[in-house]
Formats: C-alpha cells, structure tokens, sequence
C-alpha cells in the first residue's frame, strides 16, 4: 500500500433504519438501472439481427462480435446481482436466434383442415 494506491474502503453501515431503507432503495435503483440497460442493448442486438450471430459462435466467443461479447459478459454479471431478472433477459435474448415465424404449428393445424372458417376461430 502506498499513498497512489490507499486501501479500499469498506461500505458504510448505516444503524439508523431510515438509512438503511434508502440505501436499499438505492441499491433497488441501481439494479433496475442495470437491467433496463441491459434490456435496452438486447433490443437494439435483435433489431439489428446481430442476435442470430450467438448462434455461429456458440463455441467460439472470441469470434463474437465487440458489442455481443460485452453484452454476455455484463447479462452473466448481472446475473449474479438478479438472477430472475437476468433469466428474463436471458430468454429475450435467446428468442432473437430462433427462426422468425412462431406460428408454424398453427399454420400446419390450418392447413391441414380446410372445412375451419376463421369466423368459428374467433368465436372459441
């Protein structure tokens, strides 16, 4: 230890209950923050179809592109603060690699009965 580098100081603990609580909100605050940016970044990687480059490089990261390979790292930091709500995102993310038409099943159910009107569809 040497005066450019002073020891890390350790996080205040507060006694009084008021303080404790706002230091909880904040902690809230900044957890939210960190997820509603994540969120962000995961939409702009689906928008602009960089989501499906997860998929090629599923083995290799290195070859993830810079932005990607930011996002996993801060999704995988963020899960160990929120791991529910990195779960969430996790699964948005995953949604963009999969193939765009999530209606095939019920395309193939329509198909394959042709005597259905859509009017009967709309009245189940």
């Amino acid at each position: 230890m040497d005066i450019f580098h002073p020891p890390a100081k350790e996080p205040r603990k507060f006694t009084n209950p008021i303080l404790r609580e706002a230091e909880q909100k904040i902690e809230m605050e900044k957890t939210l923050r960190a997820r509603d940016e994540l969120a962000f970044r995961i939409e702009m990687a689906l928008m602009s179809g960089m989501s499906r480059e997860l998929d090629k490089h599923r083995e290799q990261s290195d070859a993830l592109p810079f932005f990607l390979r930011h996002l996993v790292r801060d999704l995988g930091r963020f899960n160990q603060k929120s791991p529910r709500a990195a779960a969430l995102l996790k699964e948005r993310l995953i949604q963009g690699t999969q193939p765009q038409d999530q209606t095939g099943s019920f395309k193939v159910s329509l198909a394959a009965d042709e005597t259905i009107h859509l009017t009967s569809l709309a009245v189940r």
